[in-house]
């Protein structure tokens, strides 16, 4: 509903809902601090493909084999006591692999599902996207078409998520560092106006 340019309008009950829906999930947790301790650990799963091949001097819209893909699985664990409470994990692909336009978890939601077959479902299982500009799921290519990812595929990365899991060392007194970088990139005017930016 918010995607511009393809909407020629936002609509705003949807964003007004969305806003109060963030702030009651702010105060829900914020009434339900607790201790924990927080693990992380890197694991690797190849669920998708880049989607840019260079063809004759243009570029194509179709498996590239060699194109650049982030295949790492980060797994961010939260607990308490001995009590798995929270899983992230994170994978640069895009969740585009159920090939129609729905309001969907996508693959994402399917891993879930796994997941919650291993742990249960009291541990809050998110995913976060990666990475993943020019990469999608790399289920079978069929007559110039992407299909669904395998049930083996997605096997292959839940088991990634519980390897990665049972080698975490919890932190008791995690310190958050970040590194940040700024580049600068110029603009080409000479193919892109700023009008047309606009």
């Amino acid at each position: 509903d918010v995607y511009w340019p393809l909407l020629s309008k936002n609509n705003i009950d949807y964003i007004e809902n969305l806003k109060s829906e963030l702030v009651n999930l702010t105060m829900i947790a914020n009434q339900a601090l607790a201790e924990c301790s927080i693990g992380c650990g890197v694991g690797k799963a190849r669920l998708g493909i880049n989607r840019r091949l260079p063809v004759d001097g243009e570029i194509k819209f179709a498996p590239n084999p060699d194109g650049p893909y982030d295949k790492d699985v980060m797994v961010i664990t939260i607990s308490s006591g001995n009590k798995l409470q929270g899983l992230i994990t994170s994978h640069a692909c895009h969740p585009t692999a159920m090939n129609y336009y729905a309001v969907s978890a996508d693959y994402p939601g399917w891993i879930r599902d796994l997941l919650q077959e291993e742990y249960g479902a009291e541990p809050v299982i998110s995913f976060l996207a990666g990475c993943c500009g020019n990469v999608r799921p790399n289920g079978p290519y069929k007559d110039g078409e992407w299909t669904s990812l395998t049930e083996k595929q997605l096997q292959e990365y839940k088991e990634s998520v519980t390897e990665v899991t049972k080698n975490i060392v919890d932190e008791k007194n995690p310190i958050l560092k970040y590194v940040h970088s700024k580049i600068e990139l110029p603009l080409d005017t000479e193919r892109l106006s700023l009008d047309s930016l606009e």
